[in-house]
């Protein structure tokens, strides 16, 4: 897999600690997006604790406006909000991940008011990429490909009662042919546009898989978390 950079493909340049290695747009990938996703979350959870340390250790360097959001990170030269930072804002968010001239961009985690969680990629402030939103209010999971904030392109949809949905997502909305997998993974349905159209055999649902670019039999839900158990 690609080695992990905070830096989102065509992005601006980031400052020195968001620009340390690069990454291919994530749609120029062959491999599945899900793996991409999990890769680059685990590098980042190995970092971050070190990370947040030396935010801590050095945030006399990065004095903010009193009048600004709470914020600890690094700026730019015009006082803006550059690279790795740690933000709480006034709805209640709280991001913790790159930003480039103010804006959310690059890889980060959001924690919403509401307990629902985000850990992807952003472009301009908004979800776009892989990533990974965890809906607190009604148990399920959602693992894939993200476009100006909607889930957009590959990914899985891990219900809070075991199902799995494998889909492509156009603006929020299940497109085209997937399946729906039982919470045992051994009986699967095909779907339309999200509309069950009967059962098929694994074999066929992993070829439909694999024609939306989402390879082999979805995890299962293990304590309300999608888990390879």
């Amino acid at each position: 897999a690609p080695p992990l950079s905070c830096e989102y493909p065509n992005s601006q340049q980031h400052a020195s600690s968001c620009r340390s290695s690069s990454f291919s747009s994530y749609s120029s990938q062959p491999q599945n997006p899900l793996d991409l996703l999990s890769t680059v979350s685990s590098q980042v959870a190995d970092k971050e604790n070190d990370h947040e340390k030396q935010q801590l250790h050095d945030r006399h360097r990065f004095p903010s406006n009193p009048n600004e959001e709470p914020y600890l990170g690094e700026r730019n030269s015009a006082g803006q909000r550059h690279g790795r930072g740690i933000m709480t804002y006034t709805n209640g968010c709280h991001y913790s991940g790159c930003f480039v001239n103010d804006k959310r961009h690059g890889f980060g985690e959001c924690r919403y008011p509401n307990g629902c969680v985000y850990t992807g990629f952003w472009s301009n402030g908004k979800r776009d990429g892989v990533g990974k939103m965890v809906y607190a209010d009604r148990g399920d999971v959602y693992e894939g490909e993200w476009m100006n904030d909607c889930r957009h392109g590959r990914g899985i949809y891990f219900r809070a009662d075991g199902r799995a949905d494998v889909s492509r997502y156009v603006c929020h909305s299940v497109a085209g042919e997937g399946t729906q997998w039982s919470p045992n993974r051994e009986f699967v349905v095909r779907t339309e546009d999200g509309v069950s159209r009967g059962r098929i055999s694994v074999g066929m649902a992993l070829e439909i898989g694999s024609g939306i670019g989402v390879s082999g039999v979805p995890k299962k839900m293990i304590g309300g978390f999608p888990c390879d158990r």
